[in-house]
């Protein structure tokens, strides 16, 4: 099996990056704007319908709710991404570029296993003497507007040319939610007369009291930093680190933290007419502890090494290969170390992936199909973007498969970008 996903991998190459697909146009105009819409949508297990209630709202019936619980695997993962942004970039007479972009952000990642699932939707009344077990829960969800400033310069070393660039961003963080727990059960006895729950878990939510857009409820920085090496005008070698950065959240913020092992047997009434809501809550007062505070929180980096060869065989211009991760940990404040390092690849939820593609010139437009394999879920991804000659109009999808998916799916996504040189 993995020598055939190897060939595979070889064979049937993956998508065409927007930045660079416009590198070479751009070398050729000094000014460019680019106008850009991103969506993807993607989950290992569950499928769009339950991504859309979730993210959008909606009557949930009886019937989806056993089919999602059926749908459940162990580790069931939901990943989406909006992004709209508008760039500028000015090209020197020696290949410096400066540049300008605004973004709208919206991200949105949760892992949860199937016994969350059957509790949120089921209760745990069809689970008595059973343990429901919540571990490794996850939920984390950010809205922001990036301002960014790079710049680019070329250097020629040894008759070879070395690309560095370089950004900057202000962010204006508008909201933030995330609940972690590490651990996490339930445990109902037959007839329901004990409970017993242990659970360790942190929550961080910013103001609630206004959802509007560019609402400044935190405020942030990051950095990109890109290196790109070529060899003989037809063999690239590139690495770069993208969004490397954190938002710093207001005072308005909550921040909760439980960490407990709680039995309950019932609530004893001495006087029936004084029984109300207060002796539920009092009940419950000892279980978490909250409080209005400050927070940091990380949005998620890019870590990319790519490859790519210009070619001329028949109508295939261009190879593509790279290999991506991410860096997004939890909340802390300890100093960067290699070990939050790791750390920060593994909190992310993203797995290193693979991704080759190529670019074929389809006579009036360029065509780029592609493959790829890791991320959010395991799951084989494959893509086929479309864009004119002059690159001024692309349009494609990182999840071919899903659009010959029948039924409830496992990904969407989109991608359309206008660009114009002058």
């Amino acid at each position: 099996m993995i020598r055939k996903i190897f060939i595979i991998l070889l064979l049937l190459p993956f998508l065409l990056n927007g930045q660079d697909s416009t590198m070479m146009e751009d070398r050729l105009n000094h000014h460019s704007i680019h106008l850009q819409s991103y969506l993807n949508a993607k989950t290992n297990t569950l499928g769009s319908d339950f991504i859309n209630r979730m993210l959008f709202g909606g009557f949930i019936t009886e019937e989806q709710k056993i089919n999602w619980i059926n749908a459940g695997d162990e580790i069931n993962k939901v990943n989406f991404e909006l992004i709209n942004s508008l760039s500028y970039s000015y090209l020197t007479q020696n290949f410096n570029k400066y540049s300008f972009s605004f973004s709208d952000r919206n991200i949105f990642n949760s892992s949860f296993n199937d016994d969350l699932l059957k509790f949120t939707f089921q209760g745990n009344y069809n689970y008595q003497g059973d343990t429901l077990n919540f571990d490794n829960t996850v939920v984390r969800a950010d809205r922001f507007q990036q301002y960014k400033f790079g710049y680019s310069r070329t250097f020629l070393i040894s008759d070879k040319l070395i690309e560095t660039e370089m950004a900057i961003s202000y962010l204006n963080g508008n909201h933030h939610l995330s609940y972690i727990m590490d651990k996490g059960s339930l445990y109902t006895a037959p007839f329901g007369t004990d409970l017993d729950l242990q659970y360790n878990m942190n929550a961080f939510v910013t103001d609630t009291s206004d959802f509007s857009a560019f609402k400044g409820n935190g405020k942030g920085v990051t950095i990109d930093i890109a290196v790109v090496h070529n060899f003989n005008n037809n063999f690239r070698l590139a690495f770069s680190i993208e969004d490397l950065g954190f938002i710093n959240w207001n005072s308005s913020s909550i921040v909760a933290a439980a960490d407990s092992s709680f039995s309950f047997n019932g609530v004893e009434i001495d006087d029936i007419f004084e029984f109300n809501d207060s002796v539920i809550d009092n009940t419950f007062d000892n279980l978490y502890s909250s409080s209005k505070s400050k927070f940091k929180s990380y949005i998620p980096a890019r870590i990319t090494l790519s490859f790519s060869k210009e070619m001329d065989y028949k109508r295939i211009k261009e190879l593509y290969v790279s290999v991506r991760s991410k860096w997004q940990p939890y909340m802390d404040n300890t100093p960067l170390s290699f070990s939050k390092i790791k750390q920060g690849i593994e909190e992310s939820g993203y797995t290193p992936s693979i991704h080759i593609s190529t670019k074929i010139d389809a006579k009036y437009f360029w065509l780029s199909p592609g493959i790829s394999k890791g991320g959010f879920t395991d799951n084989i991804n494959f893509s086929l973007f479309l864009s004119s000659k002059e690159n001024k109009i692309q349009i494609g999808t990182y999840h071919l498969e899903s659009l010959f998916q029948k039924g409830n799916k496992t990904s969407l996504s989109g991608f359309i970008a206008l660009l114009t040189y002058f």
